[in-house]
């Protein structure tokens, strides 16, 4: 099973799908501007998963976009991973483990099945994703405190 980084560099605007392998992180190099990498993922295996202070980086939480095909049915993050951009996984369930490390766990904005929440992850709604992000369409954002 293939294993590695991904890095996209400025001016790079990149489709990818993912049918197998794990990543040990994404990096979306970002100049704060147009010349801004993009990289949308098609994820199509069942469990995607990041940690041991692993990182999925988009930048700009707009430069990475995270598509999780039916068949991706897992995601998890543990041991301090981190995350920018947004993930539009319906079928998934999503477990965040561990987490406190870093100014914000995840940035961005995330639909999911379920969402699980363990340990003391710090979340941030990216406004930007208002004007530059993906289709406001799946931008919907709720939070029930349990």
């Amino acid at each position: 099973m293939a294993r590695g980084n991904i890095y996209v560099g400025t001016n790079a605007h990149v489709r990818l799908l993912i049918n197998g392998g794990n990543t040990t992180g994404v990096t979306v190099a970002s100049d704060g501007g147009a010349n801004d990498g993009q990289l949308t993922v098609y994820v199509a295996v069942a469990n995607f998963s990041i940690g041991g202070n692993g990182q999925v980086d988009g930048g700009r939480a707009a430069n990475l976009t995270y598509f999780g095909l039916p068949s991706n049915t897992s995601i998890s993050f543990s041991g301090n991973a981190g995350f920018t951009g947004t993930i539009y996984a319906p079928d998934a369930d999503i477990k965040l483990n561990g987490g406190g490390g870093i100014d914000y766990d995840f940035v961005g904005s995330l639909i999911a099945k379920t969402v699980t929440v363990d340990g003391h992850f710090k979340f941030h709604f990216d406004e930007d994703l208002l004007n530059a992000g993906p289709s406001r369409g799946y931008l919907a954002v709720s939070w029930t405190e349990l």
